[in-house]
């Protein structure tokens, strides 16, 4: 079904949230804000939102294309919001990874983790290929720094927590 292309954003967002079968209160929640909130924009009370809440909600209810939401001429999501680069997931692992609470063996010297931590600032500002050279920096940092300062043996916690 072809949407009239006069209807206004807040009309369109909950044309696309019905047909999705969600309730403004699970729209609103997955957003942080109130249902309503969410009630005022799609009534018009509220002025449509700006493009990074456009784009959220366009996530939400699976839609590909911002003209859907804005009625305007085409404007693909990806466009917006870039492709994830490929070394992505190994760094979202490692952060999701990391070891919370009492750590076993010895404590992780902090130098070394500020040399690391130093290693991968530098990479970060030199590097022309820095997402993907971090990526193989990253992961051993994050367990190192999250081990020192859950280890019971840490000599300076405030520092292991800084790094």
């Amino acid at each position: 079904m072809a949407l009239d292309p006069a209807l206004p954003v807040g009309r369109r967002i909950q044309h696309y949230r019905e047909r999705a079968w969600k309730s403004r209160a699970v729209l609103a929640g997955l957003l942080g804000r109130s249902s309503s909130w969410l009630k005022q924009v799609e009534t018009g009370v509220l002025l449509p939102p700006r493009l990074p809440m456009l784009m959220r909600i366009a996530q939400h209810l699976g839609i590909d294309d911002l003209s859907c939401l804005t009625g305007d001429v085409s404007m693909p999501r990806a466009l917006y919001s870039g492709i994830e680069h490929a070394e992505l997931a190994s760094v979202r692992r490692a952060v999701d990874g990391a070891v919370l609470g009492v750590a076993g063996g010895p404590a992780p010297r902090l130098d070394h983790i500020a040399v690391q931590l130093q290693t991968a600032w530098q990479t970060r500002m030199t590097r022309g290929d820095h997402r993907t050279a971090l990526a193989a920096l990253l992961p051993p940092l994050l367990s190192a720094a999250s081990v020192a300062v859950s280890h019971p043996l840490c000599g300076d916690r405030r520092r292991a927590e800084v790094l």
